[in-house]
């Protein structure tokens, strides 16, 4: 969801309160905070704290706010105001009523962290997460997934610059030329991410969902049986169970 104003409440709060009596977060730092009815707040009197970091050039940093007494809302900017709209926000991007986003720092210097309630009035405890994740590794230097070829074993990595699925996660996508009628095992297997695999039948550019598998291989590991329903190509999405997710994996295409 998005706020639909700015936080102009929240100026004269700001401005009179100088950088340095702001709280600080270092990346790699959790912070467990509480909002309180004393606490600055909003045009729309949802209360917030301000934490400020410092960031690197281009690095990706990586907040998390979970409460388990109010509706998280985040914003991360170089400025919280005025001008709130250059912030870049998040409502439930973790899941449930928890906020998670990753933001990109254009330039060096201090940034800031609005751990915000969503809804009015709003108070309780509550944890707030900061990572830095370093410069996204260019394109160019990731391998790029290709053609399945039956039993021989893929290595592969999902990454940021993967594309992505609606929820999130990082997507890595190989294509079979299929045979009607053949019956395949696929399985996908990471030690660094919960593995979701799925095949989909390409048909005039699109990918029409065939099946899916989470955790049919055992512990986080997929494993999906599917019978081939057409000669053609399929492609097979090697992703995530969760958004955001990265690290490496094997898939494994035989027939069974």
């Amino acid at each position: 969801m998005c706020r639909h104003f700015i936080c102009l409440a929240a100026l004269a709060l700001l401005a009179a309160a100088p950088a340095a009596a702001q709280p600080s977060i270092q990346p790699g730092q959790t912070v467990e905070g509480e909002l309180s009815a004393q606490d600055p707040a909003l045009r729309d009197r949802s209360h917030f704290d301000l934490f400020r970091f410092q960031a690197e050039a281009d690095h990706v940093y990586h907040v998390t706010l979970r409460s388990d007494d109010f509706d998280a809302y985040l914003a991360v900017g170089a400025d919280a105001g005025p001008e709130c709209g250059t912030c870049d926000t998040d409502d439930d991007g973790a899941g449930g009523t928890d906020a998670e986003l990753r933001f990109t720092a254009g330039s060096a210097g201090l940034y800031q962290i609005r751990a915000n309630s969503y809804g009015t009035g709003q108070t309780g405890r509550y944890t707030l997460v900061l990572e830095d994740e370093g410069v996204p590794t260019p394109a160019d230097t990731v391998a790029a997934p290709g053609t399945v070829i039956l039993n021989l074993p893929v290595q592969g990595r999902l990454d940021r610059p993967d594309e992505k699925a609606d929820n999130g996660a990082y997507i890595d996508t190989y294509t079979y030329q299929g045979r009607a009628g053949e019956t395949l095992v696929i399985t996908l297997e990471s030690d660094d991410f919960d593995a979701y695999v799925r095949v989909g039948a390409v048909h005039q550019g699109a990918c029409r969902p065939v099946q899916g598998d989470d955790n049919g291989g055992g512990g986080t590991n997929s494993r999906l049986r599917v019978r081939i329903p057409n000669d053609g190509d399929f492609h097979v999405h090697v992703s995530s169970r969760r958004r955001g997710e990265a690290g490496d994996y094997t898939l494994t295409v035989v027939r069974g």
